[in-house]
């Protein structure tokens, strides 16, 4: 994964523009989306289920007509998510949809190490947010931005990746390590 420190911040909220800041974290089974507008100083969350991009997508059109609704101003969105091993699709589904997005290295992201952390999706969604509204407000070391990859580059790596796993199993060889595994859990010992 290729780290890239970004110092060009978007241009800060004009007159005529307001922003709402989506963080999305992703997990095997939901999708946590922790959201700020500015109708509310509050963080909002929502948890879409069966990690749905469509879904996000229409959460994200929702937000963005009720402020402009209610601010009568253009809307500008900007997001955020970790980089996993989701890879970079999300990424480009959001910006072909007009979403500034930012993928995050998460060991970048800063942790109080003296606390006891808890973690959870939903404080993680949290925590990502905050750092997107400090990185917005001028601190670029809140978090280390990751280049996206092109989807030939992202597929080369893919296929790196999986060679490199798969390659030393099967020179290796499988049947002597299944034979292998198979006597050594018949003779167990046992105490009387």
């Amino acid at each position: 994964m290729t780290v890239l420190t970004v110092n060009n911040l978007p241009a800060a909220t004009h007159g005529e523009t307001v922003r709402c800041l989506f963080a999305i974290e992703m997990s095997g089974l939901n999708w946590v989306i922790a959201f700020n507008t500015p109708l509310s100083e509050k963080i909002s969350r929502r948890t879409l289920t069966g990690c749905k991009w469509k879904r996000l997508l229409e959460l994200i059109e929702e937000v963005r007509a009720r402020v402009g609704r209610e601010t009568g101003r253009a809307v500008e969105v900007i997001s955020c998510y970790e980089a996993g091993y989701d890879g970079f699709w999300l990424h480009r589904q959001l910006s072909a949809h007009g979403i500034s997005n930012y993928v995050i290295d998460p060991a970048s992201l800063q942790v109080d190490r003296r606390a006891r952390r808890v973690k959870t999706d939903r404080i993680d969604a949290e925590r990502l947010l905050r750092s997107l509204m400090a990185y917005l407000r001028g601190e670029p070391k809140v978090w280390s931005v990751v280049r996206v990859p092109s989807v030939a580059e992202e597929d080369a790596r893919r296929l790196h990746r999986a060679n490199a796993v798969t390659r030393p199993a099967f020179q290796a060889g499988w049947s002597t390590r299944s034979s292998s595994r198979s006597t050594s859990s018949r003779r167990r010992p046992t105490s009387r």
